[in-house]
């Protein structure tokens, strides 16, 4: 048996490539090619396309991609190729009203993680007898997968150590699809970090969600593996937790991910975030004073204004935070900002290929869907620094001090976040 792994294209595909492979679908492949079932990825990401050499296909999704899933879909079934449908948009509005869009679209959906129906499922397959839905529990032992994506088209290598996160943002989904915090065995954690041969990017959504957890872990990488340069996402107060930043320091940490989201803190509320944005500047100083880069995070709210744009502007230069990424607040089916928002009818446009945080689908109380997103554009094309700048902005401070410091990710980086524009 033959299955390929389809990862959908969203509409605006990076014209700088794509930074890291679909860890998802690997782990599913590794779990079939573990059940001697052939395996291949396909991402349209990359620029590959569905080969239709298969038994079956497996076809993942986003809710920005979930419209190119349902294309594919059909085009695997047009071929009389039996197709499975899961991912992230799919276990967020099979409990909606948006759920009847699920019909017909594919052979089978599957609602939540793999893990405990991948036998069942196998077993249907061989027997020809698909069933419409399979349902997932998350299950406590997370396992690696298998590298078993092209890695030259790819400049990063992506680990996972954890899934989950102990916040619960009204904008975020990550609870609602993996069902909480789940840690990953450290020794599975340090043989992902062995075979990485490029850049790590921890795909954690929060590297922080367990402090203790990430000691030990880093601890040991420090003494069993030693300087590999990688990246990943932290929660605002790990720029607290001086051990770990040294820990980070030195295992090869050259940018850490915070999501900032806003300066206002009515904003801050109105979503449930707990950051004190008074605090961020001394973020930023405290991650630099490790060597650390800092990429922060921040949400176009629907009342941001000219003057919310300038004193966002004067934060990046005044703190010399080192990149940033300014996403049109989206809000996900299934998410408590989804929610309220559609109750009060401040969604526009339903269109899911357009929730990809580039394009305005709900309501601003002052500029219009074209100049709310215009202006972000042109807020990126005016704060975001150039290639050169980072090197520099090194060399001029003493903590960036160790010779094995990958530049080249983060000026790649750099690049890509202005990709889609």
């Amino acid at each position: 048996m033959k299955i390929e792994l389809v990862n959908p294209a969203q509409k605006l595909l990076n014209k700088f490539g794509q930074y890291s492979p679909p860890y998802g679908l690997a782990y599913i492949g590794t779990l079939l090619k573990e059940r001697s079932i052939e395996v291949e990825i396909i991402d349209e990401a990359v620029g590959d396309k569905p080969k239709y050499k298969c038994n079956f296909a497996i076809i993942t999704s986003t809710t920005s991609t979930i419209k190119r899933a349902y294309s594919i879909s059909m085009s695997y079934l047009n071929k009389g190729i039996p197709t499975i449908i899961g991912g992230v948009h799919v276990s967020s509005i099979v409990n909606t009203h948006f759920k009847d869009e699920l019909k017909g679209v594919s052979t089978s959906i599957i609602i939540g993680p793999i893990e405990n129906i991948i036998d069942q499922l196998i077993n249907d397959m061989n027997s020809f007898s698909l069933k419409k839905c399979y349902v997932g529990t998350p299950v406590c032992e997370l396992k690696s997968p298998d590298p078993i994506w092209n890695e030259n088209k790819y400049f990063t290598y992506p680990i996972q150590s954890s899934v989950g996160c102990p916040f619960n943002c009204d904008f975020c989904a990550v609870n609602m699809v993996y069902g909480g915090l789940r840690m990953k065995n450290n020794d599975l954690v340090l043989s992902e970090i062995q075979k990485a041969s490029k850049t790590i990017i921890f795909l954690d959504d929060n590297l922080y969600a367990s402090p203790n957890t990430s000691k030990i872990l880093f601890g040991r990488v420090k003494e069993e593996i030693g300087y590999k340069p990688w990246g990943g996402l932290c929660s605002l107060n790990v720029y607290k937790d001086e051990k770990l930043l040294k820990l980070f320091s030195e295992t090869g940490c050259t940018c850490i991910n915070i999501g900032f989201e806003t300066l206002d803190p009515k904003k801050l509320d109105s979503v449930k975030k707990r950051n004190r944005a008074e605090e961020y500047a001394n973020c930023v100083k405290t991650l630099h004073d490790h060597g650390i880069l800092v990429y922060t995070g921040f949400i176009s709210f629907p009342d941001d204004d000219e003057a919310t744009l300038k004193n966002l502007s004067e934060f990046l230069n005044y703190t010399e935070a080192d990149l940033f990424h300014y996403d049109v607040l989206t809000p996900f089916p299934g998410t408590p900002l989804f929610e309220k928002l559609e109750k009060n009818m401040e969604i526009l446009d339903y269109d899911w290929s357009n929730y990809d945080f580039n394009h305005a689908v709900i309501k601003h109380k002052i500029w219009t869907t074209e100049e709310w997103e215009q202006n972000v554009e042109n807020f990126y094309k005016e704060n975001i620094p150039s290639q050169d700048s980072i090197p520099l902005k090194l060399s001029q401070n003493m903590s960036f001090t160790n010779p094995s410091l990958s530049l080249e990710i983060w000026q790649k980086l750099a690049s890509y976040l202005m990709g889609t524009f």
